[in-house]
């Protein structure tokens, strides 16, 4: 006999779920950039090794979560041109698909060139290519 759970018994897993990996602890162990020159070579040698391209160290690219409709002093950041409450979300992975970066603070209404240029990443990689590191990331979100 099959069981079945319920609308608000899965929400408040899922939520759960949620809220535990979103925990500095979790967040900071396994989402982050590599803070070496070593670990960026790595990263840029396996990207080489499989695509054939120099200096990159992750791929860029945003996506659409839809969202329940927000507070009203501030829904207008989050409706989108396509008539919908959506989060903008910004990510970034290696070669080998972990997450580097998650920027999930912009709503459905900012551009992604706007995320990327304001972002935690856009910072990151300008400050080592000032350092003669040339590296970049390579992807579709409006970065420059």
């Amino acid at each position: 006999m099959a069981k079945y759970l319920g609308q608000t018994t899965v929400s408040k897993y899922v939520r759960q779920v949620t809220d535990a990996l979103v925990t500095p602890l979790i967040l900071n162990t396994f989402i982050k950039f590599p803070a070496t020159r070593e670990q960026r070579n790595i990263i840029k040698n396996k990207f080489y090794t499989k695509f054939g391209i120099r200096g990159v160290i992750g791929c860029i690219d945003g996506s659409h979560f839809y969202i329940l409709t927000p507070k009203r002093d501030i829904e207008h950041l989050f409706y989108c041109r396509k008539h919908f409450y959506l989060l903008n979300v910004q990510m970034i992975c290696d070669s080998e698909c972990r997450i580097l970066n998650v920027n999930a603070k912009y709503g459905g209404a900012t551009h992604d060139a706007f995320i990327s240029e304001n972002s935690q990443a856009n910072m990151y990689i300008q400050d080592l290519n000032q350092n003669n590191e040339q590296v970049w990331f390579l992807g579709d979100s409006g970065y420059p």
